[in-house]
């Protein structure tokens, strides 16, 4: 293989070089941990499979006031390969389009043109480079793996699975999210990049020679959107891509909440379509400009750098007493009805059952509350009396963990087991990407069997127990589910009548003081959590020492009243000959005349 080493700018010799950009600002919230996780897991990968010596980082950091290398918390892996080029603020002004503080096309650039590698790589800076796709993309590019084209001659795309953004909320640390991706990564939501027009790629890799003949990107374009594919439609005037999907390289991207992404839709670049295959632009990425290149200067104590979960949140914050508030906030009972609107084939049925069952309408709005607000990793339902109920935790929180303990026996059940088909299509309807296990079989033993094959040490953030299918075994599954639910999580507890509830609610309390626990109004629901509560919460009702009472409010009812009176009305418009027939009714009704 014959490589072009006589680029401009080349110093160094490495087989790959990988150019991330970014501004210390709070870009889609907290972008300092998806830059920093970014760059820790990148060199976790690379220290995994002995490869850090051929890999380069470039970070261009445009336009920072406090710059980026002083504020990210590196490991020592990541220290050895990251490099920082620095864009003042003064100099980036020069540049920046109107109402923009950052250059989408320019930044890349610079990275490219200062790159030592024989290949180059640019990436956003919130995409995770698994160990594996890591190793499959070097040895492709030294030919250990032959390929069908040319390598030097292609441009080579990486598509990208994209991690739902309820997960990343969470701040996990880099030895979670090496769990979460093994477990979760294939039910993940894909994106290769719309054929022929490079978009939506978790990643360009070009040799040298590529990037220097196109001149990489076009820096007319400042703002967001189109300028990789005005690149990839230039660059496919003479070269060729490829998606590597084929070779097991797959990036994984930190998706933003939706309506954080709303603001990018104000700074839209133009579509242009270049002539040519160049950008005609023998400047391009600051030729000529002298630019800072810096080593990080941030200072930690980590011990074991290679496992280190820099910057991330040890354990879940707990939910504080203020928050119970949010029990009552309208948004919880629209996300269940926008549910119940989804389920079309059944929605009357789901309704009717909500109507005639009070603890069945406080357990699905408990479950809305607890996953619209604090994005539950884990969630365990014990006893599946319903098959919808689970969903409304899928649909608030795509990317929680789901373990069904059930026995999924119709035998002497009032209502039938669920069908795991039929919960998997219900799980897809409302866009569920997470990781899902059924554990069926004997249930007085079902509990131990999980904690005995758990992935891990067993926790989990949201947990349903319907108490009545346990019998008389509830007291001691109850008192081996509990001690695993996590800092901050949630228990919902369900009973067929009040009074199985209460017997069941004083012994608990007993054997667990240290939870606190809220009585729903029907007295056949209560939720366990690990937070503490005030007397002065808004919503609740203190009883006792660390007993509470909640109204969740009255369930919706059921819209098939409400239809026959709206068709009725419109038949009786529809006749204008019987209107005074109609007065007299509606007079006799009113006045009793």
């Amino acid at each position: 293989m014959t490589i072009q080493k006589n680029y401009p700018d080349k110093k160094e010799d490495y087989l790959l070089s990988i150019v991330i950009c970014g501004r210390n600002d709070n870009y889609m919230g907290d972008f300092k941990y998806r830059i920093t996780t970014c760059i820790n897991f990148l060199a976790r990968s690379a220290a995994v499979i002995n490869r850090l010596c051929d890999i380069e980082l470039i970070v261009v950091d445009w336009n920072s006031e406090v710059p980026l290398h002083e504020v990210l918390s590196l490991t020592k892996e990541a220290e050895e390969i990251t490099k920082f080029v620095i864009i003042p603020p003064d100099t980036a002004s020069k540049y920046n389009k109107t109402g923009l503080s950052f250059h989408a096309s320019c930044a890349p650039n610079i990275g490219i043109r200062r790159s030592n590698g024989n290949y180059i790589m640019a990436m956003p800076a919130d995409i995770l480079v698994t160990a594996i796709s890591l190793q499959n993309l070097l040895l492709l590019l030294e030919e250990k793996i032959v390929p069908a084209f040319d390598i030097e001659n292609t441009s080579l795309h990486i598509g990208r699975r994209m991690i739902p953004w309820q997960f990343v909320q969470g701040k996990p640390g880099l030895d979670e999210w090496e769990r979460y991706l093994q477990l979760h990564s294939f039910n993940l939501r894909g994106c290769d990049g719309g054929p022929g027009i490079g978009s939506g790629l978790g990643a360009y890799v070009l040799s040298r020679k590529i990037w220097h003949s196109t001149q990489a990107f076009l820096e007319e374009l400042g703002g967001w959107g189109w300028a990789d594919t005005e690149f990839d439609l230039r660059s496919s005037q003479r070269y060729p891509s490829v998606v590597l999907s084929y070779f097991g390289i797959v990036f994984f991207d930190m998706d933003q909440e939706p309506k954080k992404r709303e603001i990018l839709k104000k700074f839209i670049n133009p579509e242009p379509v270049s002539f040519f295959s160049e950008a005609r632009n023998p400047d391009w990425g600051l030729r000529g400009h002298a630019l800072e290149i810096k080593k990080s200067s941030y200072k930690n104590d980590v011990k074991n750098d290679l496992n280190a979960d820099v910057g991330s949140i040890t354990g879940k914050n707990e939910v504080s007493g203020g928050l119970i508030a949010e029990l009552t906030v309208h948004t919880v009972r629209e996300h269940v009805l926008s549910l119940v609107n989804k389920w079309m084939n059944f929605k009357d049925s789901v309704i009717r059952w909500l109507n005639s069952n009070a603890a069945g309408w406080e357990i699905m709005y408990a479950l809305s509350w607890y996953s619209i607000y604090h994005y539950p990793r884990t969630y365990i339902e014990f006893g599946i009396n319903r098959a919808y109920v689970s969903t409304i935790v899928a649909a608030a929180c795509s990317s929680v963990e789901i373990y069904a303990i059930d026995d999924l026996q119709p035998k002497g059940r009032s209502h039938p087991a669920p069908d795991p088909f039929y919960m998997n299509l219900l799980f897809s309807q409302v866009g569920y990407r997470g990781y899902m296990r059924f554990i069926s079989g004997d249930m007085s033993t079902a509990f131990q069997r999980l904690k005995d094959s758990s992935i891990g040490p067993l926790s989990f953030d949201l947990a349903l127990v319907h108490g009545d299918m346990l019998g008389s075994d509830t007291i001691r599954q109850l008192s081996d589910i509990l001690p695993h639910l996590a800092s901050g999580g949630m228990l919902v507890y369900t009973a067929c009548s009040a009074e199985s509830l209460q017997n069941d609610w004083q012994h608990i309390q007993k054997l667990f003081p240290q939870f606190t626990y809220v009585m729903c109004k029907s007295g056949m629901t209560g939720l366990i959590m690990t937070a503490s509560l005030f007397n002065n919460d808004v919503g609740v009702l203190p009883v006792g020492e660390n007993g509470f009472q909640v109204d969740f409010g009255k369930a919706p009812r059921s819209p098939l009243r409400f239809r026959g009176i709206h068709y009725r009305v419109y038949q009786a418009l529809r006749i204008p000959s019987r209107y005074p027939e109609y007065s007299k009714r509606i007079l006799k009704r009113c006045f009793r005349i």
